[in-house]
């Protein structure tokens, strides 16, 4: 069984899960130093220059997004409350700005994930 993810490893998670990431991680990092929070990395990173890229596709990368949203699914369900909110706040928030994206999300997202994103 997967360990529950929590707030202090959740960046180091999500290069594990998503290697595809750590270019993009890397570049803007660099800029924000050594002060950045997952919000910011979930936010920035994950959701306007990874997700949403992926959902705009002509054609998808399903496998790769499967990924994307089980490694989320995972954070919706940690047992640490502000892992959870990083979902419902810096992906579902951003997410929702497009009802495009997220109808194309939806298909990936597993239940808690639609549940922290329909409660915003």
């Amino acid at each position: 069984m997967r360990k529950s993810i929590d707030y202090e490893g959740l960046v180091a998670a999500l290069l594990e899960a998503l290697p595809e990431i750590t270019p993009t991680f890397r570049a803007l990092s660099s800029r924000w130093g050594q002060d950045y929070l997952p919000h910011v990395v979930f936010g920035d990173v994950v959701t306007k220059y990874f997700l949403i890229p992926l959902l705009e596709a002509p054609v998808p990368d399903r496998a790769l997004l499967e990924r994307a949203f089980a490694f989320l699914e995972a954070m919706a369900t940690s047992a640490d409350v502000h892992v959870r909110e990083v979902v419902e706040v810096s992906v579902c928030e951003g997410l929702q700005e497009r009802q495009e994206w997220m109808q194309a999300a939806r298909a990936y997202m597993g239940p808690e994930t639609l549940r922290l994103c329909s409660g915003i």
